[in-house]
C-alpha cells in the first residue's frame, strides 16, 4: 500500500487564502490556492511547486480559494477540474481583482487564460481520474456551482467539504451530505469558519428581513442591500421575489453578471432567474440614469460590495445615509476594519476617506452560506471515530477551543494544523 498525506499551504489555524495538497507517492493534488484579501497587500498561501502536481480541483470561485490559482500557471499548462459555472465566475472574479487591485499581483491576464484552457469540466456525482486518484465532486449548498471534494487512492478515501452549507435556501439545496459514506472515508478536511456561532433558523430570518423591508417601503423609504457579489446577491434577490415584493428591485454591480450567468446554468439554482427577469418590479441597473431613478421612488437597491469597501454601493449610500426614513440592510459578514463593520458598531460610514454620520436606520440580518456551530455538530454525528478530521478556516483560538471540545465530547481523531503541516493519512 501507498503512502498518502495532506499538506496544509493555507487556511491552518486561519480564515482564507485556502491550499491543500493531497499527496501519494504516484500523483499530488492541490484543492483550491486562494487569496486574503489584506488592506496592503494579499496574502497568499505558501508556494508549492507546479511540477510536482498532477491537477488542481477548484472547490469554488471565491477569491480566498481561487485567488491564487493563476500563479500555478507561470511555468506549465496543468489539469484544472470544477464545475462549468465555479470556471465562469471565478475568471470574473479574478479579472476584477487584476482590474481594481491597488498593489502588486505576481500574475498578469495571460496566466488567467492559460488556466481556463486547462479547464476540465465535471458534473456532480461523476466519477473522474487523476494518475492514481479517483475524484468525485458533490454540490457544497456555498455558493452556485460550489462543491465537496471525494478523493479515493488504493483503497483510502478522503473528504474535502471546502466551505459548505446543510441548510437550504431560497438559492440552494443543502449540501449532498448523503451522499456520502462516513464508513469508508478515512479523513476529512473539515471547514468550521463558525463553529462557535448558530445562525438563526431561515425562515425566521427571511420573515424578519421581508417585515423590516415592506415597513421601510410602506414609509415612503428606500433599502439599500450592500451585498456579495457571488450567492448572497442573488439569494436576496430569490427573497424578494419569493414573498412577491410589490416595489422596484434594483440590481447593481457584478451581482447583475452573476445572475446572467445563472440565467445560463440554471441547474445550480433553485430559483428560475429568467423568470425573475421578466417580473416588471426585477430592475437591473444599465447605467447612470437608472441608477438616480431607483433614488427617486421607494425601492430595494441591491449592490456590491457587501462590506461596503468600493463600488456603486458608495453612490447609493452618500444618497440615503442623510435620511431616518430610508435604510441600510446588511446581509453580509461584515469584516474587522471594514466601513461595513464601523457602520454597525459606531452609527458611522467611511466612502472614499471621508467619515459621515448616518441617520438611515441600519440593520444587519444573518443569511450566511457556512455551516453554523450547530451544523457542524449534526455533521460530526455521522463521522466514524477513526476517521481522521483534519480542522482548517478557521480562526485561531475558536478552532483549538473547537477541536478540545468534539474531541472529548465526542471522541474523535481531531487535528487541527498550521500553515505548513504534513498530516500522514495511512
Amino acid at each position: 500500500m501507498g503512502d498518502l498525506s495532506i499538506k496544509i499551504l493555507g487556511s491552518g489555524r486561519e480564515i482564507g487564502r485556502a491550499g491543500i495538497v493531497v499527496r501519494s507517492n504516484k500523483g499530488e493534488i492541490l484543492l483550491d490556492y486562494g487569496a486574503s484579501i489584506e488592506p496592503e497587500s494579499p496574502l497568499f498561501p505558501l508556494h508549492y511547486p507546479p511540477k510536482r502536481l498532477s491537477c488542481i480541483i477548484l472547490s469554488h470561485a471565491h477569491l480566498d480559494h481561487s485567488g491564487a490559482i493563476p500563479l500555478m500557471y507561470t511555468s506549465r499548462a496543468l489539469p484544472i477540474y470544477l464545475t462549468d459555472l465555479t470556471l465562469e465566475i471565478a475568471d470574473l472574479l479574478i479579472r476584477d481583482f487584476l482590474k481594481i487591485s491597488g498593489y502588486y499581483i505576481p500574475y498578469e491576464i495571460m496566466e488567467l487564460i492559460t488556466m481556463r484552457k486547462c479547464a476540465r469540466i465535471m458534473d456532480y456525482g461523476i466519477d473522474f481520474y487523476i494518475d492514481c486518484f479517483k475524484a468525485k465532486l458533490l454540490n457544497a449548498g456555498h455558493i452556485p456551482g460550489s462543491a465537496m471534494v471525494l478523493l479515493s487512492y488504493e483503497n483510502m478515501h478522503i473528504l474535502y467539504t471546502s466551505d459548505f452549507n446543510m441548510v437550504e435556501t431560497c438559492l440552494l439545496d443543502p449540501a449532498d451530505v448523503g451522499s456520502i459514506n462516513f464508513d469508508e472515508l478515512d479523513a476529512i478536511i473539515l471547514e468550521c469558519t463558525y463553529a462557535e456561532y448558530s445562525h438563526p433558523p431561515r425562515e425566521n430570518v427571511e420573515r424578519e428581513f421581508i417585515e423590516q423591508i415592506i415597513e421601510v417601503l410602506d414609509n415612503d423609504g428606500i433599502v439599500l442591500i450592500p451585498a456579495f457579489a457571488v450567492g448572497r446577491a442573488q439569494e436576496i434577490a430569490c427573497v424578494l421575489y419569493k414573498y412577491s415584493i410589490k416595489y422596484p428591485i434594483y440590481i447593481d454591480g457584478m451581482a447583475r453578471k452573476i445572475i446572467y450567468l445563472l440565467t445560463k446554468y440554471n441547474k445550480y439554482s433553485k430559483c428560475n432567474f429568467g423568470e425573475m427577469l421578466r417580473n416588471e418590479n426585477i430592475k437591473i441597473v444599465d447605467g447612470w440614469k437608472t441608477r438616480r431613478r431607483a433614488l427617486k421612488e421607494p425601492s430595494v437597491i441591491i449592490t456590491p460590495a457587501g462590506m461596503l469597501k468600493g463600488g456603486a454601493v458608495h453612490f447609493y449610500a452618500k444618497k440615503i445615509i442623510g435620511d431616518r426614513k430610508n435604510a441600510i440592510f446588511l446581509v453580509s459578514y461584515q469584516g474587522a476594519m471594514t466601513p461595513g463593520r464601523d457602520l454597525l458598531t459606531k452609527g458611522k460610514l467611511t466612502l472614499e476617506n471621508s467619515i459621515f454620520d448616518v441617520n438611515a436606520r441600519v440593520y444587519w440580518f444573518d443569511f450566511s452560506s457556512h455551516c453554523g456551530r450547530k451544523e457542524l455538530l449534526q455533521f460530526l454525528k455521522l463521522v466514524n471515530p477513526d476517521t481522521k478530521l483534519i480542522l482548517v478556516h478557521v480562526d485561531s483560538a475558536v478552532g483549538s477551543k473547537f477541536k478540545k471540545e468534539i474531541s472529548r465530547n465526542l471522541g474523535l481523531n481531531v487535528s487541527f494544523p498550521k500553515n505548513g503541516d504534513v498530516i500522514k493519512i495511512k
